[in-house]
């Protein structure tokens, strides 16, 4: 499947306006401050979106994958999770150069609001350059999420 990042949310819920509009701000930082150029598809480009429904982006071209898409409010959908009643979304980054944003947007996204857990076929040791990164542009100590896979083994 490749290089992917997981996350998952109870059935039918929206993150708060206040918690989503901090998570947006902190989304937008961390594009700006990318060295790559960061659309809203790969081969879109126009600007990203972190607004009041939905962050969505991906790197351009070759510097992108699959695109990162977060609504703030889940739909009930039809897939193999509901039976543990949650939604489950990823993102298979294949190691590109967005992935240190991505892990950094999930970082925050588990931060702000506990309720999303997240997984990822990497390690947490290999987060950390992200959390660095993340933390020097944010200005404030950005911890790997305890990844969902971690906590079973």
């Amino acid at each position: 499947m490749g290089y992917t990042h997981y996350w998952y949310r109870p059935i039918k819920t929206e993150i708060d306006q206040p918690t989503w509009d901090a998570i947006c701000e902190d989304a937008r930082t961390l594009i700006a401050a990318t060295t790559y150029r960061v659309v809203l598809d790969y081969d879109l480009p126009i600007s990203p979106r972190t607004d009041k429904d939905l962050i969505r982006f991906n790197g351009l071209g070759d510097l992108g994958h699959e695109t990162f898409y977060l609504p703030r409010v889940t739909e009930p959908q039809v897939d193999w999770r509901l039976d543990k009643r949650e939604v489950f979304a990823f993102c298979k980054t294949a190691y590109k150069p967005y992935d240190e944003l991505v892990c950094a947007v999930l970082a925050v996204i588990a931060e702000r609001c506990p309720a999303v857990k997240v997984s990822s076929d990497g390690q947490a040791v290999e987060w950390e350059p992200a959390m660095q990164w993340a933390s020097e542009k944010l200005g404030r100590r950005i911890e790997v999420p305890k990844l969902r896979h971690e906590e079973i083994e």
